[in-house]
Order: structure tokens, then C-alpha cells, then sequence
């Protein structure tokens, strides 16, 4: 039975600590040859890779800084108390050029596989995969006056606010979750 929760993050520092939260109780989950999938969506920007940096920490990754997003070598792998293996999908054409990577393979290591831009490869990720969306929360600017001063049309600043929503298993993800958002602060 699935579980759908909804997290608010107010800065890139708290998305960190969420992925962090969630690395260190990975690390507890025994592998049993099964992989924890990560599967995260969301816009360019939307707070991906410092989820995936945090993440890393939380599982023991030594210098977690390095983590950066694999859009153009597709896969990354860090060494931690478990493994990451760290895909981006963002350039490929679909679920065949996945698999083509070893995904299958993978998911039989018992690491934790992080894919970027999930939503680009729905079939191939597994059931029991942790979904997680990431969605910008940009607040408005404040009200200006009128005046004779041109307005900008830049795109107001973005201030790192995010909505994050984890959909999974329930008996799989539910508690370490709820455990992980309490703990970030988020």
C-alpha cells in the first residue's frame, strides 16, 4: 500500500539535511542483495543534486562536495558505508538507454541508486522505488509602487524554497521518512 507525504523546505541547507536524514537511516536498512531506488523529479534547479549531496553524506560518502549531477557522464558512483550509484536520465531518450547503462544490473547490488530526472525513464523504475518531487515554492516579490521608473522583467530571485513529495511503499518507506523530516527540520 502506497504512502504519499509532503515536506516544505525553506532553503538549499535544509534540502541537504533532509537527503542527510534519509542517507543515515539507510545506511540501517540492510541490503539483502535489493537496492533502495531513489527516483527524484523535478525542474532544472529544483534542489535534485544538493538532495543527492545530502544523501551522500548521510551514507558515509567522504567528501560528499564532489557529488555533482551526471547529466553528461549519465552515471556516477561514490563509495560510502553503502554504495551510491548516481544516474541523471536528463539526456536520455527513454527507459531502453537506462537499461543500457546496467540499471538492471544495479538494482541487484543492494546500493542505493539515485536517478535524476526519474520521470524520464517511468518504466524501468521498480515498484518499490521511493518516488520524490521537487517543486519550486518561489514566493512573490513584494508589492512595488507605481512609478516612472521601468519595471524589470527578470524573473524574481529564487530563494531555495522547495515542496518535496515522497510517494513509496509504505511498509518499505513510511516511517523512515516521517523519521527523517522531523529529524532535518524540514
Amino acid at each position: 500500500m502506497p504512502f504519499l507525504l509532503a515536506s516544505e523546505s525553506r532553503s538549499p541547507e535544509e534540502t541537504f539535511r533532509l537527503g542527510r536524514e534519509i542517507g543515515l537511516r539507510l545506511v540501517q536498512v540492510p541490503e539483502r542483495g535489493a537496492s533502495s531506488v531513489l527516483a527524484l523529479i523535478g525542474e532544472l534547479g529544483g534542489g535534485k543534486t544538493t538532495f543527492t549531496k545530502g544523501l551522500a553524506a548521510g551514507l558515509g560518502v567522504k567528501d560528499y562536495r564532489l557529488v555533482t549531477s551526471p547529466t553528461f557522464v549519465l552515471k556516477q558512483v561514490y563509495e560510502g558505508a553503502r554504495r551510491i550509484l548516481h544516474y541523471d536520465a536528463y539526456r536520455l531518450q527513454g527507459e531502453r538507454e537506462l537499461l543500457s547503462l546496467g540499471f538492471e544490473e544495479d538494482l541487484a547490488t543492494g546500493a542505493v541508486v539515485v536517478i535524476e530526472w526519474a520521470d524520464r525513464v517511468l518504466a524501468a523504475i521498480p515498484e518499490t522505488a521511493l518516488m520524490v518531487e521537487f517543486e519550486h515554492d518561489v514566493e512573490a516579490p513584494p508589492a512595488r509602487r507605481e512609478s516612472s521608473v521601468r519595471r524589470s522583467t527578470a524573473l524574481p530571485e529564487d530563494p531555495g524554497r522547495r515542496r518535496l513529495t515522497f510517494r513509496g511503499e509504505r511498509t518499505r518507506w513510511e516511517e523512515l521518512i516521517e523519521e527523517s523530516i522531523a529529524s532535518s527540520g524540514a
